[in-house]
């Protein structure tokens, strides 16, 4: 796919952070050094090598219509229009600000973002990720495209605030 890259036109390969919107599912990890002390601050993630994906969605927080989660111990907070990093920045802010821990660690992942491949792939389906991804890897998710695929016209469909995007790549 990419031995004539350089004699190509180049793609400007731009990955956002992602800001938090309404429905997506957020599993928040509050760590210290010494984990005895966050017995008492139950929203600490107890996760274990054995929990997968779906259970890890159910314990997540839900942005609800209003942009908020209710996290323990700090109430409704209003996560809509932050990204990830501003979003766990605020979160240890607050906890930091209610004397509730000092120098928390506190780590935020979206559970639910995901694509779907259609077409001349091996694996077509619904993929979820975790943050940043291009192009060439989600292809590489579904498998690769199959001797039939075109490679010419592959088209991208991205929705952006609540408007569908449509770009062809020719690879």
């Amino acid at each position: 796919y990419v031995q004539d890259i350089l004699k190509k036109n180049n793609y400007e390969n731009i990955l956002e952070d992602h800001v938090i919107k309404v429905d997506d599912i957020l599993k928040i990890s509050v760590s210290l050094e010494n984990p005895e002390t966050l017995q008492m601050f139950s929203a600490v993630s107890t996760t274990t090598f054995s929990e997968n994906r779906e259970s890890l969605v159910y314990k997540g927080y839900k942005v609800d219509n209003k942009g908020e989660i209710n996290y323990p111990r700090l109430g409704k907070l209003k996560l809509k229009d932050l990204t990830v990093f501003e979003a766990a920045d605020f979160i240890f802010n607050e906890i930091t600000r209610k004397g509730i821990l000092t120098s928390p660690s506190v780590d935020i992942k979206i559970l639910n973002l995901s694509f779907t491949v259609l077409g001349e792939v091996k694996l077509p389906g619904k993929y979820y990720f975790d943050q940043k991804i291009n192009f060439l890897e989600a292809i590489g998710m579904a498998g690769d495209l199959t001797i039939n695929g075109n490679r010419k016209t592959i088209k991208i469909i991205r929705k952006h605030d609540d408007k569908l995007q449509v770009s062809t790549i020719d690879i």
